[in-house]
This record gives C-alpha cells, sequence and structure tokens, in this order.
C-alpha cells in the first residue's frame, strides 16, 4: 500500500464520538481523512479491517498510509491533536466528497421508498453486519453506524467505515468473544426498512452464508501479505498478531460461532420485524 506525504494545512479536525481525524490533503492532489493515534494498535485494526474488506467485496473508501508533515497541523493543535501523534505514519481513507453519513440521513429517508429503492446494495448491510460479528467490532451499532451512503450512476451504495474497534474494542491479545445485538446493526430500524416488504431477505442470507467460508479463507490465504505492509515504526509485533489472528479469528469454531451468533440475532431482531 502506498505511502503520501501532507501538502498543506489540515483543514478540519472532525468532532466524531470517537478519534477524531483530521481531513489532509497529499501530493496526489486528493483529500484524505487520516487517522492517528499515540498507539498505533488501532490504526493496526484499521489497517487490516479494511483489507479484510476488500476481501469480502464490502465498499470502503481507498486506503493508504500518511505522513503528515508537523507544520501542517500547527493550527489545530489541542489536547487531542499532539504534534507528537504524527510522528509515525498515519491510516488515510480517501475522502468519499457526496458521501453522506447513514446516521444523519436515516431520518429523512426511513418513510421514503423512493430513496430506499435507491440503494443499490442492500445486501451488503447484512454483509457488515455479518463482518463485524466475525471481527468483534462493538462499534457500528444502532447508535453509531459507521456506514456512509455513497452516489454512483445506478444508485447508492452503503460503504463501511471506521473499524478501530474491532476485536471488542482492540482486545485481541485478551481473547475475543461475541457481540449481542445491542452491538449489531441489525438491530437497528435502518435493518427493517431496507427489507420491509421485501421477499429477498432470505435468498441474501442464503447467498451470504454459502460465500462466508470462502471470504474468510481468502482473507487467511492473504494475511501474510496484508501484515506485510504494516509500517514498521508502528512497533507492532507482527509474528504474535499472525498467531493470535491465526488461533483466535480464523479457527474452525471462531466462524462457527459467528454464523451461528448471526443467525440467532437475525431471528430475534430483523425476521421478526419485516
Amino acid at each position: 500500500m502506498q505511502t503520501l506525504t501532507t501538502i498543506e494545512n489540515a483543514h478540519l479536525l472532525f468532532e466524531t464520538r470517537g478519534s477524531g481525524p483530521i481531513l489532509v490533503t497529499c501530493e496526489d492532489l486528493l483529500d484524505y481523512v487520516c487517522k492517528f493515534a499515540p498507539h498505533p494498535g488501532k490504526l493496526f485494526n484499521e489497517y487490516l479491517a479494511s483489507e479484510f474488506c476488500k476481501i469480502w467485496e464490502i465498499p470502503t473508501p481507498e486506503t493508504c498510509f500518511i505522513r503528515v508533515l508537523p507544520e501542517h497541523i500547527y493550527d489545530i493543535r489541542s489536547t487531542h491533536v499532539q504534534p507528537r501523534y504524527f510522528e509515525n505514519v498515519c491510516f488515510g481513507s480517501k475522502r468519499l466528497p457526496y458521501a453522506k453519513d447513514v446516521e444523519n440521513l436515516f431520518v429523512a429517508i426511513k418513510n421514503s421508498n423512493s430513496d430506499i429503492n435507491k440503494i443499490e446494495n442492500k445486501s451488503d448491510f447484512l454483509k457488515i453486519a455479518l463482518f463485524d460479528m466475525w471481527l468483534s467490532n462493538d462499534d457500528r451499532n444502532t447508535n453509531n453506524f459507521n456506514l456512509m451512503l455513497n452516489p454512483a450512476e445506478n444508485g447508492n451504495h452503503f460503504y463501511a467505515i471506521d473499524h478501530e474497534a474491532i476485536f471488542n474494542s482492540n482486545n485481541l491479545e485478551n481473547g475475543i468473544y461475541q457481540i449481542n445485538e445491542m452491538d449489531s446493526i441489525l438491530n437497528a430500524d435502518l435493518a427493517k426498512v431496507l427489507y420491509r416488504k421485501s421477499s429477498k431477505l432470505n435468498s441474501d442470507v442464503e447467498n451470504l452464508l454459502e460465500n462466508v467460508y470462502l471470504c474468510v479463507l481468502e482473507c487467511r490465504e492473504n494475511l501474510d501479505s496484508i501484515l506485510s505492509f504494516v509500517p514498521l515504526e508502528w512497533g507492532i509485533n507482527i509474528e504474535e498478531k499472525n498467531t493470535l489472528l491465526q488461533e483466535r479469528l480464523f479457527s474452525d469454531q471462531w466462524l462457527e460461532e459467528t454464523i451461528d451468533n448471526f443467525k440467532h440475532i437475525l431471528s430475534t431482531t430483523l425476521i421478526n420485524r419485516v
């Protein structure tokens, strides 16, 4: 994955519930949402999950590593934005200039069939929910969708963003456990709106569960390559991470538990509401 360098002052500090990234312009003249952290473990999570998203064919912004020059954060320095946080390379996601935050947009579209019908990848909502369960992402939930709706020629598409809280909020070393329905977007009203009066729910679920084994297998087969691009300056013990991922994330037992959990949450939330 390429590493880009900023060329001017940061434009904006995003006021979010989580890491509070900044908006920067890089040498390719494009804007990126740049995440930084005093402890790079969260950046590792962002990178790993974004690479897995690509394998699962979950739409997500294009990513890169970003080197933020010290003089480019002068105007936004605060207790939250310290120069030392940028001594190491950061993680960047290409800005989607026309995308809208689903959480803010949902109130406007939930009663509009025409707006709902413009969403082309409704089945990806289910895929993202399963993906979150597999990675124990407890940060994408009914109170925090972490989803963007991005317009395209053939309609609007869900994009998944923000993955720093995978592994039960960055606890891979301590062991991962299944998220519950309160930590799943399947419990959100948006789920039943997407599938109201829809006969596609069963077929979408069936197709998803047929393909999940291949998605996980491909992630495992590409793990060594993915880990090889982790910046050395992050200080991540790659050998240890590889071992933990193999033992915990890629075990047959974990995948079966994830599928069972997905079916259970689906049955107690979405299926009983559409």
